[in-house]
């Protein structure tokens, strides 16, 4: 099973000599709560590779920070994230290789910041979309502002969930939610995600403000106590069902849908 380390060097080899492009992943551990910061605002906070290694290192650094709470959000109301940067995705991820490297390091970053020791809460303001819907399941709660919503895009693009959202969604809502959600690829305003439970708080006001609320509780306990408990429930949560996944869905990239979708020509003979 690849390490964190390991993601992360292989993103950067899959970045080799592209240019960085804009955005980055930010974290703030200097309060009581560690702040997760995703900020791409000119393009919907689309994650971009370098994106992705900066989530990468803060995953690892929050492996060794003390604390008992993470929050992630985005920089902006906007949106939370779109996906990973369709035009980084054109440009270097399209060869089934790069692919597979790109859906490995990512469930595996994914996949930690969900085992992470920390109790974890997504802030989800506008758009979750495709990625950023799989980014949505790799925390342990979610607040939804009354306007955010996700959809798992990746069933009407010709592909299957690339970081591991399909396997860890299946703890947050049943499975035959789940299972729709990823089959019709609509979107779930906030509404229904609080409904079954995929939201743990719906509110009209600061979403930021109700993470907050929601996590007060645990700030009044000793963070050793909050972390072993949440360290003995990742290892029950995580099965080892990652490299099926990621075969599942590399069979089907670039593929004549993917790239009908995409606005790519078939390279296929006629």
């Amino acid at each position: 099973m690849q390490s964190l380390r390991e993601a992360i060097d292989l993103l950067v080899r899959l970045r080799g000599r592209m240019h960085r492009a804009a955005g980055r992943v930010s974290l703030d551990l200097r309060g009581e709560v560690a702040e997760l910061v995703i900020d791409n605002p000119g393009d919907r906070h689309a994650m971009t590779l370098g994106m992705m290694e900066d989530l990468g290192r803060s995953v690892l650094r929050l492996t060794e920070w003390r604390g008992s709470v993470v929050i992630l959000r985005s920089s902006s109301r906007e949106a939370f994230c779109s996906g990973a940067h369709l035009d980084q995705v054109r440009e270097a991820l399209l060869d089934k290789e790069k692919a597979r490297h790109m859906a490995e390091a990512m469930t595996t970053v994914m996949d930690g910041l969900l085992a992470l020791p920390q109790v974890s809460v997504a802030v989800v303001s506008g758009p979750a979309v495709g990625g950023g819907a799989e980014l949505c399941t790799a925390t342990d709660h979610r607040v939804f502002h009354a306007g955010g919503w996700v959809q798992f895009r990746q069933a009407a693009l010709g592909v299957g969930a690339g970081w591991g959202g399909a396997r860890r969604l299946l703890h947050h809502v049943p499975s035959r939610v789940a299972l729709r959600w990823l089959t019709t690829a609509g979107r779930i305003d906030a509404r229904l995600a609080g409904r079954v439970g995929f939201a743990d708080v719906v509110t009209e006001e600061d979403p930021h403000k109700a993470a907050r609320d929601l996590v007060a509780p645990l700030l009044a306990l000793p963070a050793a106590g909050v972390r072993t408990v949440k360290a003995q429930l990742a290892y029950a949560r995580l099965g080892s069902a990652r490299e099926r996944d990621v075969d599942a869905f590399v069979s089907t990239w670039g593929g004549p849908d993917h790239r009908k979708a995409l606005g790519l020509p078939d390279p296929s003979p006629h």
